[in-house]
């Protein structure tokens, strides 16, 4: 697949934007910037700079995706950013961090925006991105968050992020405790789990069988899926990608082509293609991400 053209924005981020606005989008791998931008001009209007933080402390809670899952694997704030800077290289991110310096209770980092010229981040964009900094470094167990910036740099911003630890690591959580980041409503969250737990079952998956076990008719579970800017399909496609990352991040020596048909896929071409249009990145790609010490 083609890398993204600077202008597009990856697409999981963005629909926890979308979800907060209450703005049905069920986003590929990636999004244009302008409709990121867009997205989050309206969290601003609604619930301020303050909001657009919590905003980001959500993406950690989206614990199906398969980059969420490498980075709640780290065991240390800086591991923690070694594997974010390589996740931001990964879906081609336009707006960058760069870390000048991390201890035990700060870190100070720098934003800035790839390409010629003195265009920096707008202000959002990296409070969004502090704020899911913030999520996974709770999930590390630090809390007590202090935030002093921006200073102002050529092409972007410095940043001081202040933490200490107030609780133990978070336990791992489960593919499916936490929201799904292409379900921004009940009925999707509920068609996507069923479908998955059936996956796992190796069970066969059929709407007519999802719609039986919601208690509604397949035509009826049809049209609220349309209604959501959606589809069964998609939503399958999703649950089979989660699945199939979740083996990867969690399992060291499994060869790509067990991992596609254990997840219903035809081959690990096909495993490959719905990764790249779902996630931004290859199987073998993200297996690097997790499994290279350190991210050397």
């Amino acid at each position: 697949m083609k890398a993204p053209t600077p202008g597009f924005a990856y697409g999981p981020l963005v629909g926890v934007l979308a979800r907060r606005v209450e703005s049905p989008a069920n986003f590929g791998a990636f999004v244009s910037e302008q409709t990121k931008r867009a997205l989050l001009a309206q969290v601003v209007a609604r619930f301020g700079h303050a909001g657009v933080v919590e905003v980001g402390r959500e993406v950690a809670a989206e614990s199906a995706h398969p980059f969420v899952r490498v980075l709640l694997a780290q065991p240390t704030p800086a591991l923690l950013l070694s594997a974010w800077m390589q996740i931001e290289v990964l879906a081609h991110a336009h707006n960058r961090v760069r870390v000048i310096d991390i201890n035990d209770g700060a870190l100070q980092l720098q934003r800035f925006r790839l390409g010629a010229g003195d265009e920096r981040p707008l202000i959002e964009e990296d409070l969004f991105i502090l704020g899911v900094l913030q999520g996974f470094l709770a999930a590390l167990g630090f809390g007590q968050f202090t935030c002093d910036g921006p200073l102002l740099e050529a092409r972007g911003h410095l940043w001081q992020l202040g933490f200490e630890r107030v609780a133990p690591p978070q336990a791992e959580r489960t593919p499916f405790a936490g929201r799904v980041w292409c379900a921004h409503g009940e009925i999707e969250r509920a068609v996507f789990i069923l479908a998955a737990r059936a996956i796992l079952a190796e069970e066969r998956v059929a709407l007519v069988s999802v719609a039986q076990r919601l208690g509604v008719s397949s035509r009826s579970l049809q049209r609220r899926l349309t209604a959501a800017k959606t589809s069964f399909s998609i939503l399958l496609r999703a649950a089979r990608v989660t699945l199939a990352g979740t083996s990867i991040v969690t399992t060291q020596h499994t060869a790509l082509t067990q991992v596609a048909y254990r997840f219903g896929f035809a081959d690990s071409a096909h495993l490959c293609r719905a990764f790249r249009e779902v996630v931004g990145c290859s199987p073998s790609q993200l297996a690097r991400l997790v499994h290279t010490p350190t991210g050397a």
